[in-house]
């Protein structure tokens, strides 16, 4: 048998709009794999703000901004925006 080259992640139910920047901030945790209060603080004041990963993607909020709302230092602004895109 032939290895898989590749892995399907289904999520069921697929979270709610309220939900959607907290799975997206939480996969980014992982992937990066940072301390787990600094991306709790990255994510109160943008969940607050209503922010959503498609914000963050959005090309019309600069990284400033972004890293003024999140707390985040600007390289890992850079990559989180690189993450939502995806």
């Amino acid at each position: 048998m032939r290895p898989l080259l590749f892995r399907c992640v289904l999520f069921s139910p697929l979270p709610d709009i309220e939900h959607k920047l907290e799975a997206c901030m939480m996969a980014f945790h992982r992937s990066k794999a940072l301390a787990d209060d600094f991306i709790n603080v990255a994510l109160e004041k943008p969940s607050a703000l209503g922010y959503t990963p498609d914000i963050l993607a959005n090309t019309d909020i600069s990284n400033d901004r972004i890293g003024e709302v999140s707390s985040l230092p600007e390289g890992t602004v850079s990559a989180l925006r690189g993450f939502a895109r995806e």
